[in-house]
């Protein structure tokens, strides 16, 4: 959100770039309801999603990803080939070759320029220079594949977890393979996908606008929330003339019917008719938590990670749990905050990443096994927030914290000896 205002870009809510995508496809869709898998491997990144398109709503039944997979780890591994075959032709070290950052540069563009050429050819040349020596490299659409094909098997095993995992929340087919993403178009994606996941679904495997369709439905959903932002407003506005009140409360009929009216408003100012505005205002679209988020506890005296949001949870998601102190009269009980990938509720710190921590002060006297009431909210725009409540007093506080580096270890160890800890059994 942030990133986005201090671009000066007026951000109305974070999707997910499969969710985009699948917008664009569900709301240009008129063979009613209907799933689908968005399978998106664009230059740095590569996310698999599947998506619920009912009544123009796009639900995200679960998704997945590796943040750090994407076109550049193809373009490397050609570069360490051109490197590799370079070296041997010209009898000079590869790691010099490697090390030399105008080579490097050069074989970067290099691979690019291959990588592309081989999506409608079955070889590319290309030429490397160093250091007096110069040597023709060709590099075969076969070598390519073979290359990079550990790379391409850590998509099909996240697809296919995905299939798997629809399949336990009540997806039992998928209608359409959807490949998005301007890495698709290197041959081997299409050639995987045919081979191994479309007999799982209903109808053949296609890109589906590979370039635009994250940014076309970005902008979709954009509009939607602007026009429904609109008819809110109006209908604040209607209401509001009527005398409606926090004191006021109005009546669901009430609100139904004034709602009605700002549609009619929204659609002459817009020039839009009475049935778009109403289909829109309609337009929801829900997706779940990429990552498990818990707090530090401890179990069987060992520090774990009780996770209160699972990975896949529909977003936006609440979540409160009770946790006993571990200690009497403890004057303060740290609140570290952790992600992790692990669908348990219970993940071990060797697997989670500190998102960040807070420190809740505790009234004198709090005896050790006193409830300390703990809630996580995560937004549709990724903001996480915890509250505690200290339950034998029945005082709320609000733990606002903010992401930074992990304690070392000689810190938590200074802290436990003057903190409590909540405790699982």
């Amino acid at each position: 959100m942030a990133a986005g205002e201090i671009a000066g870009l007026n951000v109305l809510q974070l999707l997910d770039e499969p969710v985009a995508a699948a917008m664009h496809y569900g709301l240009n869709k008129s063979e009613g309801d209907r799933t689908a898998i968005v399978y998106d491997l664009g230059g740095g990144t590569f996310d698999v999603t599947v998506v619920a398109i009912e009544g123009g709503n796009v639900r995200v039944v679960c998704s997945d990803g590796n943040h750090r997979l994407g076109g550049k780890n193809w373009d490397e591994r050609v570069v360490e080939y051109f490197a590799s075959k370079f070296a041997e032709a010209s009898g000079t070290d590869k790691d010099a070759v490697m090390g030399d950052a105008d080579t490097l540069y050069d074989l970067q563009l290099q691979a690019e320029i291959a990588k592309q050429t081989l999506t409608t050819r079955a070889s590319a040349k290309v030429k490397v220079a160093f250091e007096g020596n110069s040597e023709r490299i060709e590099i075969t659409r076969e070598t390519f594949d073979e290359i990079t094909k550990d790379l391409l098997d850590q998509t099909v095993d996240l697809t296919q977890k995905m299939f798997d995992l629809a399949a336990t929340q009540g997806v039992a087919r998928i209608n359409d393979f959807l490949l998005v993403g301007g890495s698709t178009r290197m041959p081997q994606v299409m050639a995987m996908v045919k081979e191994r996941f479309a007999p799982k679904v209903d109808n053949e495997p296609s890109p589906f606008e590979v370039d635009e369709a994250v940014a076309k439905g970005a902008a979709t959903f954009g509009f939607v929330k602007t026009i429904q932002s609109k008819v809110e407003e109006e209908t604040r506005n209607i209401l509001g003339q009527q005398g409606a009140s926090e004191d006021k409360p109005v009546s669901d009929a009430e609100r139904k019917k004034a709602e009605a009216e700002a549609i009619k408003i929204v659609a002459e100012d817009e020039g839009l008719s009475l049935e778009t505005v109403g289909t829109l205002n309609d337009v929801e679209a829900t997706t779940v938590a990429s990552r498990s988020y818990g707090i530090r506890v401890l179990k069987g005296g060992s520090p774990v990670v009780y996770n209160m949001i699972v990975k896949q949870s529909a977003v936006p998601a609440v979540f409160e749990r009770e946790f006993p102190v571990s200690e009497d009269n403890a004057e303060k009980l740290p609140l570290q905050v952790f992600a992790n990938n692990v669908l348990e509720k219970v993940a071990s710190l060797d697997d989670s990443v500190t998102v960040g921590d807070a420190v809740m002060m505790l009234p004198p006297g709090l005896p050790k096994g006193a409830m300390i009431r703990i809630k996580f909210t995560l937004t549709e725009e990724g903001v996480l927030s915890l509250d505690a409540t200290d339950v034998t007093h029945g005082t709320p506080v609000h733990a606002e914290f903010e992401a930074k580096d992990g304690l070392t270890k000689e810190q938590i160890e200074a802290a436990r000896k003057e903190t409590a800890d909540l405790v699982i059994e």
